[in-house]
Protein backbone atom coordinates (compact mmCIF):
# COMPACT_ATOMS: atom_id res chain seq x y z
CA UNK A 1 0.00 0.00 0.00
CA UNK A 2 3.04 2.21 0.30
CA UNK A 3 4.86 4.41 2.75
CA UNK A 4 2.90 5.80 5.71
CA UNK A 5 3.71 7.62 8.95
CA UNK A 6 3.09 5.86 12.25
CA UNK A 7 3.63 6.32 15.96
CA UNK A 8 4.22 3.82 18.76
CA UNK A 9 4.61 4.15 22.52
CA UNK A 10 7.83 2.30 23.50
CA UNK A 11 8.11 0.18 26.64
CA UNK A 12 10.14 3.02 28.12
CA UNK A 13 7.15 5.35 27.63
CA UNK A 14 8.89 7.32 24.88
CA UNK A 15 6.86 8.03 21.74
CA UNK A 16 8.50 6.73 18.57
CA UNK A 17 7.42 8.10 15.19
CA UNK A 18 8.46 6.30 12.03
CA UNK A 19 7.96 6.15 8.30
CA UNK A 20 6.59 2.70 7.59
CA UNK A 21 5.97 0.47 4.62
CA UNK A 22 2.35 -0.67 4.75
CA UNK A 23 1.86 -4.01 2.98
CA UNK A 24 -1.36 -5.90 2.29
CA UNK A 25 -1.32 -9.63 1.59
CA UNK A 26 -4.08 -12.09 0.88
CA UNK A 27 -3.58 -15.53 2.43
CA UNK A 28 -5.82 -18.45 3.34
CA UNK A 29 -6.79 -18.62 7.01
CA UNK A 30 -4.78 -21.83 7.44
CA UNK A 31 -1.61 -19.77 6.76
CA UNK A 32 -2.14 -17.15 9.50
CA UNK A 33 0.32 -18.82 11.90
CA UNK A 34 2.99 -18.95 9.18
CA UNK A 35 2.49 -15.23 8.57
CA UNK A 36 2.75 -14.52 12.31
CA UNK A 37 6.03 -16.49 12.41
CA UNK A 38 7.37 -14.53 9.42
CA UNK A 39 6.48 -11.20 11.06
CA UNK A 40 8.04 -12.35 14.35
CA UNK A 41 11.25 -13.12 12.43
CA UNK A 42 11.23 -9.67 10.75
CA UNK A 43 10.66 -8.12 14.18
CA UNK A 44 13.74 -9.87 15.60
CA UNK A 45 15.94 -9.07 12.58
CA UNK A 46 14.98 -5.39 12.63
CA UNK A 47 15.27 -5.03 16.42
CA UNK A 48 11.62 -3.96 16.80
CA UNK A 49 9.66 -4.19 20.06
CA UNK A 50 6.63 -5.24 18.05
CA UNK A 51 5.09 -5.10 14.58
CA UNK A 52 1.47 -4.41 13.61
CA UNK A 53 -0.64 -7.21 12.11
CA UNK A 54 -4.21 -6.42 11.20
CA UNK A 55 -6.45 -9.24 9.96
CA UNK A 56 -9.66 -8.70 8.04
CA UNK A 57 -12.09 -11.11 6.48
CA UNK A 58 -12.53 -10.32 2.81
CA UNK A 59 -14.01 -11.85 -0.26
CA UNK A 60 -11.71 -11.36 -3.23
CA UNK A 61 -13.04 -11.68 -6.73
CA UNK A 62 -11.08 -11.31 -9.95
CA UNK A 63 -13.19 -9.75 -12.70
CA UNK A 64 -12.13 -10.43 -16.28
CA UNK A 65 -13.01 -8.12 -19.19
CA UNK A 66 -14.70 -10.80 -21.37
Amino acid sequence: EGEVKGAYRMKSGRKQEDRLMKVAVLIPSKSHEKLRALIRDFCRRLGQESMWLEKESSIVEFIRPE
